[in-house]
Protein backbone atom coordinates (compact mmCIF):
# COMPACT_ATOMS: atom_id res chain seq x y z
CA UNK A 1 0.00 0.00 0.00
CA UNK A 2 1.90 3.52 -1.07
CA UNK A 3 1.15 6.81 0.59
CA UNK A 4 -1.69 7.76 -1.75
CA UNK A 5 -3.92 4.41 -0.75
CA UNK A 6 -3.28 4.84 3.03
CA UNK A 7 -5.61 7.91 2.58
CA UNK A 8 -8.41 5.82 1.75
CA UNK A 9 -8.44 4.01 5.33
CA UNK A 10 -7.81 7.72 7.53
CA UNK A 11 -10.56 10.01 8.06
CA UNK A 12 -7.85 12.59 9.47
CA UNK A 13 -5.28 11.91 6.15
CA UNK A 14 -8.52 12.90 3.77
CA UNK A 15 -9.15 15.96 5.82
CA UNK A 16 -5.24 16.76 5.84
CA UNK A 17 -5.64 16.67 1.76
CA UNK A 18 -8.80 18.91 1.64
CA UNK A 19 -7.02 21.55 3.75
CA UNK A 20 -3.98 21.43 1.48
CA UNK A 21 -5.13 20.97 -1.79
CA UNK A 22 -2.68 20.18 -4.67
CA UNK A 23 -3.66 19.04 -8.33
CA UNK A 24 -0.80 16.78 -8.23
CA UNK A 25 -1.76 14.55 -5.49
CA UNK A 26 -5.26 14.41 -6.42
CA UNK A 27 -4.39 12.98 -10.14
CA UNK A 28 -2.38 10.36 -8.43
CA UNK A 29 -4.94 9.49 -5.90
CA UNK A 30 -6.84 5.98 -6.86
CA UNK A 31 -10.68 6.30 -7.13
CA UNK A 32 -11.71 4.61 -4.30
CA UNK A 33 -10.28 6.89 -2.39
CA UNK A 34 -11.22 10.37 -4.30
CA UNK A 35 -15.10 8.50 -3.77
CA UNK A 36 -14.42 8.91 0.06
CA UNK A 37 -13.46 12.63 0.03
CA UNK A 38 -16.30 13.18 -2.75
CA UNK A 39 -19.12 11.87 -0.22
CA UNK A 40 -16.92 13.85 2.64
CA UNK A 41 -17.24 16.82 0.92
CA UNK A 42 -21.44 16.03 -0.57
CA UNK A 43 -22.67 14.43 2.22
CA UNK A 44 -25.92 13.82 0.40
CA UNK A 45 -24.41 13.22 -3.10
CA UNK A 46 -26.83 11.12 -5.54
CA UNK A 47 -23.68 9.33 -6.30
CA UNK A 48 -24.85 6.73 -3.35
CA UNK A 49 -28.55 6.55 -4.89
CA UNK A 50 -28.08 2.74 -5.67
CA UNK A 51 -25.51 1.28 -3.57
CA UNK A 52 -25.06 -1.93 -5.84
CA UNK A 53 -24.22 -0.13 -8.75
CA UNK A 54 -21.54 2.02 -6.73
CA UNK A 55 -20.09 -1.09 -5.27
CA UNK A 56 -20.01 -2.86 -8.55
CA UNK A 57 -17.99 0.17 -9.90
CA UNK A 58 -15.60 0.50 -7.03
CA UNK A 59 -15.06 -3.24 -7.57
CA UNK A 60 -14.30 -2.85 -11.08
CA UNK A 61 -12.36 0.84 -11.00
CA UNK A 62 -11.26 1.47 -7.43
CA UNK A 63 -7.64 1.07 -7.73
CA UNK A 64 -7.51 3.12 -10.95
CA UNK A 65 -6.60 6.71 -11.16
CA UNK A 66 -8.60 8.94 -12.88
CA UNK A 67 -6.23 9.14 -15.68
CA UNK A 68 -6.05 5.58 -16.29
CA UNK A 69 -9.85 5.14 -16.59
CA UNK A 70 -10.90 5.81 -20.38
CA UNK A 71 -14.14 5.97 -22.09
CA UNK A 72 -13.78 2.75 -24.10
CA UNK A 73 -13.10 0.90 -20.82
CA UNK A 74 -15.97 2.21 -19.05
CA UNK A 75 -18.17 1.42 -22.25
CA UNK A 76 -17.52 -1.67 -22.23
CA UNK A 77 -18.36 -2.01 -18.42
CA UNK A 78 -21.29 -0.54 -18.47
CA UNK A 79 -22.74 -2.87 -21.47
CA UNK A 80 -21.13 -5.83 -19.66
CA UNK A 81 -23.36 -4.87 -16.62
CA UNK A 82 -26.36 -4.04 -18.85
CA UNK A 83 -26.12 -7.72 -20.19
CA UNK A 84 -25.41 -9.61 -16.73
CA UNK A 85 -28.54 -7.81 -15.18
CA UNK A 86 -30.82 -7.76 -18.38
CA UNK A 87 -31.14 -4.37 -17.48
CA UNK A 88 -33.20 -1.75 -19.83
CA UNK A 89 -31.75 1.11 -21.85
CA UNK A 90 -33.48 3.40 -19.62
CA UNK A 91 -32.25 1.27 -16.38
CA UNK A 92 -28.85 2.02 -18.27
CA UNK A 93 -29.60 5.99 -18.24
CA UNK A 94 -30.39 5.96 -14.39
CA UNK A 95 -26.95 4.24 -14.04
CA UNK A 96 -24.96 6.91 -16.01
CA UNK A 97 -26.74 9.50 -14.19
CA UNK A 98 -25.68 8.02 -11.16
CA UNK A 99 -22.38 7.83 -12.12
CA UNK A 100 -22.16 11.51 -13.82
CA UNK A 101 -22.30 12.71 -10.31
CA UNK A 102 -18.97 11.88 -9.74
CA UNK A 103 -17.47 12.47 -12.67
CA UNK A 104 -18.91 15.78 -12.90
CA UNK A 105 -17.27 16.75 -9.54
CA UNK A 106 -14.00 15.15 -10.95
CA UNK A 107 -14.01 17.93 -13.58
CA UNK A 108 -15.23 20.72 -11.23
CA UNK A 109 -12.29 19.63 -8.99
CA UNK A 110 -9.83 19.65 -12.54
CA UNK A 111 -9.04 16.30 -11.30
CA UNK A 112 -9.59 15.57 -14.84
CA UNK A 113 -9.82 17.31 -17.90
CA UNK A 114 -12.93 16.58 -19.21
CA UNK A 115 -16.20 14.16 -18.38
CA UNK A 116 -15.22 10.58 -20.11
CA UNK A 117 -18.67 9.86 -19.33
CA UNK A 118 -20.41 12.03 -22.11
CA UNK A 119 -19.38 10.05 -25.41
CA UNK A 120 -21.76 6.69 -23.78
CA UNK A 121 -24.94 6.77 -24.79
CA UNK A 122 -28.18 5.13 -23.88
CA UNK A 123 -31.19 5.13 -25.37
CA UNK A 124 -33.92 7.14 -23.47
CA UNK A 125 -37.23 5.43 -25.00
CA UNK A 126 -35.97 2.57 -26.68
CA UNK A 127 -38.16 -0.79 -26.88
CA UNK A 128 -37.92 -3.21 -23.71
CA UNK A 129 -35.21 -5.71 -24.52
CA UNK A 130 -37.66 -8.38 -23.88
CA UNK A 131 -40.96 -8.88 -24.13
CA UNK A 132 -42.40 -8.60 -20.58
CA UNK A 133 -44.40 -12.29 -19.21
CA UNK A 134 -46.81 -12.06 -16.76
CA UNK A 135 -48.95 -15.06 -15.08
CA UNK A 136 -52.17 -15.63 -14.56
CA UNK A 137 -53.26 -16.56 -10.96
CA UNK A 138 -53.79 -20.02 -12.58
CA UNK A 139 -50.64 -20.54 -13.87
CA UNK A 140 -48.87 -19.58 -11.24
CA UNK A 141 -51.31 -22.21 -8.70
CA UNK A 142 -50.19 -24.68 -11.56
CA UNK A 143 -46.09 -23.61 -11.38
CA UNK A 144 -46.49 -24.15 -7.56
CA UNK A 145 -48.03 -27.39 -7.67
CA UNK A 146 -45.19 -28.54 -10.29
CA UNK A 147 -42.48 -27.43 -8.21
CA UNK A 148 -43.67 -29.47 -5.31
CA UNK A 149 -43.65 -32.82 -7.63
CA UNK A 150 -40.16 -31.56 -8.60
CA UNK A 151 -36.69 -33.40 -7.53
CA UNK A 152 -35.15 -30.48 -6.18
CA UNK A 153 -34.17 -29.42 -2.62
CA UNK A 154 -34.94 -25.38 -2.53
CA UNK A 155 -36.74 -24.88 -6.02
CA UNK A 156 -40.92 -24.90 -4.47
CA UNK A 157 -40.01 -22.93 -1.51
CA UNK A 158 -38.45 -20.48 -3.47
CA UNK A 159 -40.82 -20.25 -5.66
CA UNK A 160 -42.98 -19.45 -3.26
CA UNK A 161 -41.37 -16.73 -1.56
CA UNK A 162 -40.93 -15.05 -5.06
CA UNK A 163 -44.46 -15.55 -5.39
CA UNK A 164 -46.13 -14.04 -2.09
CA UNK A 165 -43.66 -11.47 -1.89
CA UNK A 166 -42.98 -10.11 -5.27
CA UNK A 167 -39.76 -9.70 -4.22
CA UNK A 168 -36.24 -9.80 -6.73
CA UNK A 169 -34.12 -12.95 -6.89
CA UNK A 170 -31.41 -11.73 -5.63
CA UNK A 171 -33.26 -10.70 -2.44
CA UNK A 172 -34.54 -14.02 -1.71
CA UNK A 173 -31.54 -15.51 -2.23
CA UNK A 174 -29.82 -13.40 0.40
CA UNK A 175 -32.54 -14.15 3.10
CA UNK A 176 -31.29 -15.44 6.24
CA UNK A 177 -33.73 -17.11 9.44
CA UNK A 178 -33.09 -13.95 11.47
CA UNK A 179 -34.42 -12.10 8.42
CA UNK A 180 -37.79 -13.66 9.03
CA UNK A 181 -39.88 -12.79 12.51
CA UNK A 182 -42.41 -15.38 12.99
CA UNK A 183 -43.84 -13.49 16.12
CA UNK A 184 -44.35 -10.37 13.82
CA UNK A 185 -45.34 -12.13 11.18
CA UNK A 186 -42.95 -10.00 8.92
CA UNK A 187 -39.82 -10.67 6.16
CA UNK A 188 -37.11 -8.16 5.67
CA UNK A 189 -35.24 -8.12 2.64
CA UNK A 190 -31.84 -6.20 3.47
CA UNK A 191 -29.81 -6.44 0.41
CA UNK A 192 -32.29 -4.87 -2.01
CA UNK A 193 -31.20 -2.91 -5.42
CA UNK A 194 -31.97 0.30 -3.96
CA UNK A 195 -29.91 -0.32 -0.84
CA UNK A 196 -32.82 -0.17 1.54
CA UNK A 197 -33.97 -2.60 3.49
CA UNK A 198 -37.64 -3.17 3.71
CA UNK A 199 -40.09 -4.85 5.68
CA UNK A 200 -43.63 -7.06 4.26
CA UNK A 201 -46.39 -9.00 6.30
CA UNK A 202 -46.23 -12.69 5.01
CA UNK A 203 -49.18 -14.11 3.71
CA UNK A 204 -50.13 -17.50 6.44
CA UNK A 205 -49.58 -19.85 3.71
CA UNK A 206 -46.22 -18.64 3.30
CA UNK A 207 -44.81 -18.04 7.19
CA UNK A 208 -46.63 -21.80 7.31
CA UNK A 209 -44.49 -23.16 4.55
CA UNK A 210 -41.20 -21.03 5.96
CA UNK A 211 -41.69 -22.34 9.38
CA UNK A 212 -41.94 -26.10 8.30
CA UNK A 213 -38.99 -25.11 6.05
CA UNK A 214 -37.09 -23.96 9.02
CA UNK A 215 -37.61 -27.37 11.27
CA UNK A 216 -35.41 -29.17 8.77
CA UNK A 217 -32.73 -27.27 8.63
CA UNK A 218 -29.62 -26.39 10.75
CA UNK A 219 -27.71 -23.22 10.00
CA UNK A 220 -29.24 -19.83 9.31
CA UNK A 221 -29.31 -19.64 5.67
CA UNK A 222 -32.81 -19.90 4.53
CA UNK A 223 -32.17 -21.14 0.91
CA UNK A 224 -29.63 -24.19 0.63
CA UNK A 225 -28.67 -26.59 -1.66
CA UNK A 226 -28.06 -30.62 -0.69
CA UNK A 227 -24.35 -29.30 0.89
CA UNK A 228 -26.21 -27.04 2.99
CA UNK A 229 -24.86 -24.25 1.22
CA UNK A 230 -26.27 -21.11 0.05
CA UNK A 231 -28.45 -21.23 -3.75
CA UNK A 232 -27.22 -18.72 -5.90
CA UNK A 233 -28.56 -17.17 -9.59
CA UNK A 234 -26.90 -20.06 -11.40
CA UNK A 235 -27.86 -22.83 -9.56
CA UNK A 236 -31.35 -21.25 -9.88
CA UNK A 237 -31.01 -20.43 -13.44
CA UNK A 238 -30.40 -24.11 -14.68
CA UNK A 239 -33.29 -25.32 -12.13
CA UNK A 240 -36.05 -23.27 -13.58
CA UNK A 241 -34.42 -23.84 -17.41
CA UNK A 242 -35.02 -27.40 -16.41
CA UNK A 243 -37.88 -27.42 -14.77
CA UNK A 244 -39.72 -25.19 -17.78
CA UNK A 245 -38.89 -28.19 -19.88
CA UNK A 246 -40.62 -30.48 -18.21
CA UNK A 247 -43.95 -28.63 -17.07
CA UNK A 248 -43.98 -26.11 -19.79
CA UNK A 249 -46.73 -23.21 -19.67
CA UNK A 250 -48.40 -22.22 -23.23
CA UNK A 251 -44.61 -21.52 -24.40
CA UNK A 252 -44.53 -19.06 -21.98
CA UNK A 253 -40.56 -18.65 -21.03
CA UNK A 254 -40.90 -17.34 -17.69
CA UNK A 255 -38.41 -16.49 -15.33
CA UNK A 256 -38.16 -14.87 -11.54
CA UNK A 257 -38.41 -11.29 -12.71
CA UNK A 258 -41.78 -12.64 -14.49
CA UNK A 259 -43.20 -13.66 -10.89
CA UNK A 260 -42.44 -10.02 -9.86
CA UNK A 261 -44.43 -8.78 -12.65
CA UNK A 262 -47.18 -10.87 -12.21
CA UNK A 263 -47.34 -10.13 -8.47
CA UNK A 264 -47.16 -6.37 -9.71
CA UNK A 265 -49.88 -7.12 -12.53
CA UNK A 266 -52.23 -9.67 -10.18
CA UNK A 267 -52.20 -7.24 -7.15
CA UNK A 268 -53.39 -4.43 -9.56
CA UNK A 269 -55.51 -6.34 -10.71
CA UNK A 270 -57.25 -7.14 -7.66
CA UNK A 271 -57.68 -3.93 -6.42
CA UNK A 272 -54.59 -2.88 -4.97
CA UNK A 273 -53.11 0.47 -4.95
CA UNK A 274 -50.31 2.06 -6.52
CA UNK A 275 -48.65 3.62 -3.72
CA UNK A 276 -48.78 0.50 -1.83
CA UNK A 277 -47.41 -1.74 -4.95
CA UNK A 278 -44.30 0.83 -4.68
CA UNK A 279 -43.97 -0.12 -1.10
CA UNK A 280 -44.25 -3.76 -1.03
CA UNK A 281 -41.39 -3.97 -4.37
CA UNK A 282 -38.98 -1.32 -2.61
CA UNK A 283 -38.98 0.86 -5.91
CA UNK A 284 -37.28 3.95 -5.16
CA UNK A 285 -39.94 6.28 -6.96
CA UNK A 286 -43.38 6.27 -7.58
CA UNK A 287 -42.72 7.22 -10.83
CA UNK A 288 -40.76 4.13 -11.44
CA UNK A 289 -43.88 1.82 -10.23
CA UNK A 290 -46.46 4.05 -12.57
CA UNK A 291 -43.60 3.49 -15.36
CA UNK A 292 -43.38 -0.14 -15.08
CA UNK A 293 -47.29 -1.11 -13.98
CA UNK A 294 -49.12 1.96 -14.95
CA UNK A 295 -50.54 0.47 -17.98
CA UNK A 296 -53.05 -1.95 -16.94
CA UNK A 297 -55.37 -2.20 -20.09
CA UNK A 298 -59.31 -1.69 -18.92
CA UNK A 299 -60.20 -5.56 -20.30
CA UNK A 300 -58.14 -7.27 -17.49
CA UNK A 301 -59.93 -5.56 -14.76
CA UNK A 302 -62.50 -7.73 -13.17
CA UNK A 303 -65.62 -6.36 -12.38
CA UNK A 304 -64.97 -2.73 -13.11
CA UNK A 305 -68.02 -1.18 -12.08
CA UNK A 306 -67.76 1.08 -8.75
CA UNK A 307 -71.00 0.08 -7.57
CA UNK A 308 -72.73 -2.60 -6.04
CA UNK A 309 -75.86 -2.39 -6.89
Amino acid sequence: MNKFDKVFYSKKGIEHILKHRSIYNYQFLKIKTLVKIHFLENENSKFNERKIHLKNFLISFGAKTPSELKTNELHKWLKNYQLENNFTDKNMCHIKCQLNVFFKWLESEKIVNSNILIPIKFKQNGPPKKARVVLSTHEIRSILENAKKYKSEFLYSFLYTLIHTGARRSEVLNLNWEDIDFETNRITFHHTKNGESRSIDMANGLKLMLKDLKANQKCGIVFQDKNGKRVNRQNIHRTIKKFRTTYPIDNKNWGCHSLRHSFAFNFLKNGGEMYQLKAILGHKTITMTVDLYGNIQSHDISNPSPYDF
